[in-house]
């Protein structure tokens, strides 16, 4: 009878006092596999499950750190853009005064400034589909080099077992 009036948590807030609980550790900065794994056999997580779940993370967190590097360089972009946009306006400006004849400058900033009103627009407001696209083009990059890193590596161990043995 007791068990049927025990208090039941929501999945969040076992995430939320678990999370709590962790901080108030004294290594709370890291948890050992096998310290998670009995923690999840005593939540009733089959060792498969947790596995899988391991793995969704660590999937996720790859995804999500390719998210945040293609919006990073989204905004290296930008910047690069307006700093090009700038010098070159103003110093389209400077000519513009110095020379005679009617102002001219004006066309040149309105036509560039369009674009990159819509290069800010595509920058600090993507669509979903814009963000996901670069997320994976920006983790296939990443494989790209990951697995020519390996290729380079087998290669030299190669070279060397040949030129060693």
């Amino acid at each position: 009878m007791g068990e049927r009036n025990e208090r039941q948590y929501t999945t969040e807030e076992v995430t939320a006092i678990v999370r709590r609980a962790l901080e108030k550790r004294r290594n709370a900065d890291a948890i050992g596999h096998a310290e998670l794994a009995e923690i999840a056999r005593e939540l009733g997580i089959d060792d498969r499950a947790l596995n899988e779940a391991i793995r969704a993370h660590e999937t996720e967190g790859v995804a999500e750190q390719a998210r945040k590097e293609w919006l990073a360089k989204q905004r290296i972009e930008f910047s690069e853009h307006l700093r090009a946009f700038l010098i070159v306006n103003g110093f389209l400006l400077i000519v513009d005064l110095l020379t005679p004849g009617g102002p001219w400058f004006f066309w040149i900033l309105i036509c560039w400034g369009l674009g990159l009103a819509f290069d800010a627009c595509d920058t600090f407001f993507p669509s979903q589909e814009r963000v996901e696209k670069g997320t994976k083009r920006m983790l296939r990059k990443k494989r790209h080099a990951e697995l020519g890193e390996k290729v380079r590596t087998a290669v030299e161990d190669r070279v060397k077992e040949l030129f060693n043995g």
